[in-house]
């Protein structure tokens, strides 16, 4: 989704670490892009739940490029059909 300023919106963008934790995160109906991770090293996302809209161009849940050691681990990535399971 474009904002109205034409900007490409994005949840959550994480740069500059290593050895990172995220933990217990819900995002429902993110307008694009979720999570990106960007030439970083070590990091662990678990019980991460995301619901896109069943409409939505972008369902993948994270974008990860030129990284190194990111494990996600038991979380849920699903369009809205699902949503149920996280409310």
């Amino acid at each position: 989704m474009i904002s109205k300023l034409g900007v490409q919106l994005i949840v959550l963008i994480i740069n500059s670490f290593n050895s990172l934790s995220v933990t217990n995160l819900i995002m429902i109906n993110s307008p694009k892009s979720h999570i990106h991770v960007n030439g970083r090293e070590g990091a662990t996302f678990s019980h991460i739940n995301i619901s896109a809209p069943g409409d939505s161009p972008n369902t993948d849940g994270f974008d990860i490029s030129t990284s190194k050691n990111i494990m996600i681990e038991d979380s849920t990535i699903a369009t809205d059909k699902l949503k149920k399971v996280f409310i």
